[in-house]
């Protein structure tokens, strides 16, 4: 059985109107449990991509430095990996964890270009910085929950 998934998305905000929208229909060989999966997935992406800007900035510097740079430069290379992403987006929606590593993988040109931005020079130290930014990446291996453990009761027999 074959189904159309119509994905519609906000593409431009400005001054809390929508000025672009992106449309587009994605056959679907078998919906079914991929569809949950696919939404988890997308979910993460979104949170992963958030996420980047905080992975970005040195760990080692005081936290009350906000490095207003990063989220602009973030922010700026993220509609070109948008758009050659959601080119295999009829891949992502079945599933596959290939198709996801693939996605995430298409920030690393960008990111190193961000990274000899953010860390220019020649010195060691501004070598081992940009390696570290060029490799942050979305994490889009599957999350798994913690599981709980029982508690005990408070006295009694342990």
């Amino acid at each position: 059985m074959n189904s159309l998934l119509w994905l519609v998305g906000f593409a431009t905000v400005k001054n809390d109107k929508y000025l672009e929208a992106m449309e587009r229909q994605l056959p679907l060989a078998s919906p079914g449990e991929h569809i949950q999966n696919s939404l988890e997935r997308i979910r993460l992406w979104q949170t992963e991509g958030l996420e980047l800007a905080r992975r970005v900035r040195p760990q080692n510097e005081e936290v009350s430095r906000k490095h207003k740079e990063i989220p602009p430069m973030l922010a700026a290379i993220r509609p070109h990996v948008e758009n050659k992403v959601s080119a295999n987006a009829s891949q992502l929606i079945t599933g596959e964890d290939d198709a996801w590593q693939q996605a995430a993988s298409e920030y690393w040109p960008m990111m190193g270009i961000i990274s000899k931005s953010l860390s220019p020079g020649f010195t060691t130290a501004a070598v081992r910085r940009r390696r570290k930014i060029a490799s942050v990446l979305p994490d889009m291996s599957p999350k798994v929950e913690p599981t709980r453990r029982t508690s005990r009761k408070k006295g009694g027999a342990k």
